[in-house]
């Protein structure tokens, strides 16, 4: 009776390979190495801190009409004022999406060296006289200095990408309050709110 012999394991660089001799076949058995698996690299999440930032568009100086004015009077004619009472104005933001007026102000001062606030009031006695024209129908407005501008917002997010606002707006008053940023002008029928001018109020 023939016993299967084993004859000696070849090896080579790459696998080995044993033979063994049954009832006078050669039969290759192919052994099967496991294979250890390479450690997995960890990913590497890139973080930011969220940060908001303002870019100013575009920005107009001017005067804005104030609560103190007189009653309109159809021309022509004469008004005379002489009241004391609060020359108060609040100004006004128009966005879509999430601001803080502190920052977007800041940015209005970086660039354009203004320095703006949420609202103002000046109480005095007011007085002065404006002549109406013929075919005109006017009034008499104390004016506080501010401006109106536009501004969009660029958020960087916390995976460091950035995302864009557009289309803020806003009018505010300066944040000097002294009689020198008021002035008195007549104001002619339909009323204006905002006198876009880089010099003082005038009559129109």
């Amino acid at each position: 009776m023939n016993r299967s012999k084993a004859l000696p394991l070849k090896r080579t660089a790459a696998f080995a390979i044993s033979l063994f001799v049954a009832n006078g076949l050669a039969t290759a058995i192919m052994p099967i190495y496991a294979h250890a698996a390479k450690p997995s690299t960890p990913e590497v999440v890139q973080s930011c801190p969220i940060e908001d930032g303002y870019d100013i568009k575009s920005l107009t100086k001017g005067w804005f009409a104030t609560e103190a004015y007189s009653a309109w009077l159809a021309g022509p004619g004469s008004i005379s004022y002489a009241e004391t009472e609060g020359a108060s104005f609040s100004g006004t933001f128009s966005a879509s999406w999430t601001y803080t007026a502190s920052a977007v102000w800041a940015s209005v001062s970086g660039e354009y060296g203004i320095s703006l606030t949420a609202s103002t009031n000046y109480s005095k006695q007011w007085t002065y006289t404006k002549s109406v024209p013929s075919g005109s129908t006017a009034r008499a407005v104390v004016h506080k200095h501010g401006a109106k501008y536009t501004f969009d917002k660029h958020r960087q997010n916390a995976d460091c990408s950035v995302s864009s606002y557009t289309g803020g707006s806003g009018g505010h008053p300066y944040l000097a309050n002294s009689l020198s940023e008021y002035c008195i002008s007549l104001d002619t029928y339909p009323a204006t709110d905002f006198q876009a001018t880089t010099g003082p109020c005038t009559d129109h």
